[in-house]
């Protein structure tokens, strides 16, 4: 059960030369996730319920409030270090410098920066319906085909409808579900993995609908808009790349807030089951 939970959330939760190069480039991949649509999906609230997951098995023989203290630390000292650090590897040799840098200049602006603010809460918003449906696909045992698909209201405004529908076709969000669906009819199958693989199909089916649904009326069609022009950019289309790369190479148990926690804790003198 822990290996599916991790599995959700990372779903819910998007990616040499010379020294002074690398420095630019990390540098980069900071200021780009400190704005970035992506750190929604990287926040600390979601990495501590993912730490608190594991460490129910990783330090068992510990009490709750010594994993709690543990994770905190954590959170405070070293995790937006090992998060640009895991952002670095899934993007470098896919996203360029100058990719990264023409992305931010698109968001660092006052439109820019509500426009994050709304899709933001928008993508709250699909994370409480998201997980509605995967608690009854996959924790209430409820069979996929039971499930009504979401209707897509003709009520809506025809310009909004007409600027979301492109920015929906830029955003790559069927694409990054797709790629799991791809890559978990490739694995090895156990005894999650048909459920997991239907519950994707299902949010894949709907989730132009479900978007629609959180993202009206709070983002304005101007915002939209911008987010049409940060989906219309070369580096966006290659952090899709450089996504899918990440799933296809060593699926979801590498290059996750896990790995970097789990080499953390062995640094803090406590013994890991």
């Amino acid at each position: 059960m822990n290996k599916l939970r991790i599995t959700i959330t990372l779903l819910l939760m998007v990616f040499a030369m010379t020294v002074s190069a690398q420095d630019a480039y990390r540098e980069a991949v900071r200021k780009y996730m400190d704005l970035s649509p992506s750190k929604q999906f990287s926040n600390e609230d979601k990495t501590e319920a993912l730490l608190k997951v594991y460490n129910m098995q990783a330090l068992a023989n510990y009490s709750e409030k010594t994993s709690e203290t543990l994770a905190k630390r954590y959170l405070a000292t070293q995790w937006k270090e090992d998060m640009t650090d895991m952002m670095v590897n899934i993007y470098k040799g896919h996203v360029s410098l100058e990719e990264l840098q023409e992305m931010t200049v698109i968001i660092d602006n006052e439109l820019g920066r509500s426009f994050l603010a709304h899709s933001g809460t928008a993508a709250s918003q699909m994370n409480t319906e998201m997980t509605g449906i995967i608690m009854k696909l996959l924790m209430g045992g409820k069979d996929v085909k039971e499930m009504e698909p979401v209707s897509y209201d003709e009520q809506y405004p025809s310009d909004y409808l007409e600027a979301f529908d492109r920015y929906y076709e830029v955003s790559t969000m069927e694409d990054l579900i797709g790629g799991i669906v791809n890559m978990l009819q490739k694995a090895p199958k156990d005894k999650d993995s048909r459920r997991i693989e239907q519950m994707l199909t299902y949010l894949q089916d709907n989730l132009k609908a479900m978007v629609l649904h959180c993202y009206y009326p709070l983002v304005t069609i101007e915002e939209l808009q911008l987010g049409t022009r940060l989906g219309q950019t070369e580096g966006w289309k290659h952090q899709l790349e450089a996504a899918q790369s990440r799933l296809n190479d060593s699926g979801l148990s590498q290059n996750n807030p896990i790995e970097y926690y789990a080499q953390w804790l062995a640094t803090q003198d406590v013994e890991l089951k």
